[in-house]
């Protein structure tokens, strides 16, 4: 995310009717709002890919009427706009929209700074484009305003390794150092692999279930993280931090395993995935359905 300061000349600068009058520059308001903005916790579930997300509007109904007291709105600028097509496991197509979006933060003197970000959306209908602008938004203000969360998080429930790299998704680049085999000491759901990615926060987590989506596209996974689950805690998912980042290194040991396996990030077949997963899930038995490489582009 970069940051941009901006001050427009007078002529320029867009009227803005604050609810009271002061001369505070746009960073003094935007101080002022991140001193009262509350916790916003993830409080919704993604139940395809079973993780934990703060909302949209969770967002908007904590910071909208702190805008509107401090005299700032916030202006969207498309700067790149990329597409794409996929297939699923099911044959129907699913469109996928990546922007950078810069957001104008004016004050109500018309002062102002500029803040870019990502957002990528995906959906099997018209709404990539608009579901891309909402991810962006979301972060670029989380960044912003540096929004807290309501979760108390136990330190010890993930542990940060730094020697640690993430997966690749497909079509990346394999880590030049090899994933070292399991030994007597290690365990998956404590260890991680040298090329597994530990997960810090959300973004990990969803970059994470990507991979390995990518890998069995037609695999009904919310059957299969529950089946996970019961197999090491004997439930249908985490219960407690520890339990999350117990789960997370081991999803992530799964992955790199299979693709060191199959010596590629591309292509990994589905009994690959199924005998790693069972390796690091305690002899879990899951049903990934067949995977099929992607065809070679006609010359």
């Amino acid at each position: 995310m970069t940051v941009t300061p901006e001050v427009l000349p007078a002529d320029d600068r867009p009227t803005i009717t604050a609810p009271f009058n002061d001369q505070r520059t746009v960073f003094e308001r935007m101080v002022a709002i991140v001193g009262e903005l509350p916790a916003i916790g993830k409080t919704q579930r993604n139940t395809q890919q079973n993780f934990m997300f703060r909302g949209h509007d969770d967002v908007m109904n904590a910071l909208n009427p702190l805008l509107a007291k401090h005299g700032v709105i916030i202006v969207p600028d498309v700067l790149e706009r990329i597409t794409g097509e996929r297939v699923t496991g099911n044959n129907k197509t699913m469109y996928e929209v990546n922007l950078h979006v810069a957001f104008t933060f004016y004050g109500a003197a018309g002062d102002s700074f500029t803040a870019s970000g990502w957002g990528e959306g995906t959906d099997m209908g018209d709404k990539s484009t608009s579901k891309a602008m909402t991810m962006a938004f979301k972060y670029v203000v989380a960044q912003t305003f540096a929004l807290a969360t309501a979760e108390v998080s136990d330190a010890d429930a993930i542990t940060p390794e730094d020697t640690t790299r993430s997966a690749a998704p497909s079509g990346g680049s394999r880590p030049e150092s090899r994933p070292r085999r399991e030994r007597g000491e290690f365990d998956p759901g404590k260890d991680l692999l040298p090329a597994a990615i530990a997960v810090r926060g959300e973004d990990d987590a969803v970059h994470l279930q990507r991979v390995a989506g990518e890998y069995a596209p037609g695999a009904n996974w919310t059957e299969v993280y529950r089946t996970l689950a019961q197999a090491v805690f004997g439930t249908d998912e985490p219960g407690t931090p520890a339990q999350w980042g117990e789960w997370w290194k081991r999803l992530a040991n799964a992955i790199v395993r299979a693709q060191d396996i199959a010596e590629s990030t591309e292509f990994i077949e589905t009994s690959v995935l199924e005998d790693a997963f069972a390796w690091a899930f305690k002899g879990a038995v899951v049903a990934l359905g067949a995977a099929e490489p992607e065809a070679e582009p006609e010359a």
